[in-house]
């Protein structure tokens, strides 16, 4: 397996990641979730800390958006698959 198709698949990858209908799909869901539940503390804390993780994953896709625009070689891209 070469470069070119390793690219493709990180390139496919990341755009279904950081497609914003994915994150908009994500977020209707928690919502729906968060509704269906008991109104207890742990399902609030449990929806919290999911909120933290996709605040968190959201900045560094974000980062690594912005990484991949600035790549101007295959060597620097083939790098940041490696780190990401």
């Amino acid at each position: 397996m070469g470069i070119l198709p390793l690219d493709l698949d990180y390139t496919c990858t990341r755009q279904k990641l950081v497609s914003p209908t994915a994150r908009q799909k994500l977020r209707l869901r928690l919502e729906k979730l968060a509704q269906a539940q008991p109104a207890d503390d742990q399902p609030e804390r449990e929806l919290n800390e999911k909120q933290t993780e996709l605040n968190t994953i959201t900045q560094q896709l974000d980062k690594i958006s912005e990484n991949l625009a600035l790549a101007d070689t295959n060597d620097q891209r083939a790098a940041m698959t490696e780190i990401f």
